[in-house]
């Protein structure tokens, strides 16, 4: 988000499940951050305990609604599936095995309660294809974490992005269920960022890429070390790999902005060929919320 507004949160998390001409560009080692849009810290404080892991008095266990052949599924409930009451929580991000489909993994802000602005890495994960889910809270309790992306490596691994202590990696090997370990990508919060990764069998298989508000980095490592920096990148980028390797951003410069790269070595800078592919009127993002296609969310996320 780009700032706090004090919109009321969601309350619960659900997951559909059915079953049947710009200039070119190169990275930058800038080390200062440039001025650009920033999601606002919390105004109220962590709350502990919260109440989120457990099954309260009055807790409803309708967390499933069936359609036809389609069944939405409350991810963020107890540990007896039920839902939590004064739960609260938005702006999800899944994630599926590469190696085992019936492992997912869902990534989301978690408020201490619906009043509340504090919000952490709250997560879920799945083991049966969606079926029920396990919800344990936050990967860092009591630590400000927001604006959530998840992404799934090559041999299984699971990536949980968050912004708020700076920009951290998590990783998980097993679905979901521990995360063990974290890298530092960088101690600037800014806004929004992105992560995507190589599942391809060329010589980028296992890259990772995150890019954030005029930053990009690569990690050739499986998440160890990211190595990049600050330049000329698009707001609020996202990102995907082809499967033949070729990795794809798009963003806000301005215009609508795409570059590609197909260079893997890893000592080496990554280059990106832009080019723009649509004109916007909104180039001003914080006087022209209305022109912007979802004038009351995400800003310009392309």
């Amino acid at each position: 988000m780009f700032s706090w507004d004090g919109a009321p949160m969601t309350k619960t998390l659900r997951v559909a499940v059915s079953w049947g001409v710009c200039c070119a560009t190169v990275w930058s080692q800038a080390t200062i951050p440039p001025t650009a849009p920033r999601e606002l810290p919390p105004k109220n404080q962590w709350v502990s305990p919260r109440g989120t892991v457990g099954h309260p008095a009055g807790a409803s266990c309708h967390s499933e609604v069936v359609r036809g052949a389609h069944r939405s599924i409350q991810v963020n409930v107890d540990e007896k599936g039920c839902n939590i009451v004064g739960d609260a929580a938005n702006e999800p991000s899944i994630a599926v095995s590469a190696t085992d489909p019936r492992k997912i993994v869902i990534g989301w802000r978690q408020f201490n309660s619906v009043s509340s602005d504090f919000r952490e890495a709250g997560w879920a994960y799945s083991h049966d294809g969606g079926h029920t889910w396990v919800f344990r809270g936050s990967l860092d309790p009591g630590v400000f974490g927001t604006d959530p992306v998840l992404a799934a490596g090559p041999e299984g691994e699971v990536y949980y992005l968050s912004l708020g202590v700076g920009l951290r990696l998590f990783k998980s090997f097993d679905g979901g269920t521990t995360w063990p370990q974290y890298t530092q990508i960088s101690p600037f919060f800014l806004d929004k960022p992105w992560i995507t990764t190589d599942l391809s069998n060329g010589p980028g298989r296992g890259h990772i890429y995150v890019a954030n508000v005029d930053f990009f980095s690569r990690s050739t490592d499986g998440g160890g070390s990211f190595n990049g920096g600050y330049g000329y990148f698009p707001l609020f980028p996202t990102m995907s790999v082809d499967p033949w390797g070729n990795l794809f951003m798009v963003g806000d410069a301005g215009c609508a902005m795409v570059s590609y790269s197909v260079q893997w070595e890893m000592m080496l800078p990554i280059f990106f060929e832009v080019g723009c592919v649509s004109c916007s009127t909104n180039a001003d993002l914080e006087t022209t919320t209305a022109l912007n296609p979802n004038p009351e969310g995400l800003l310009d996320q392309t």
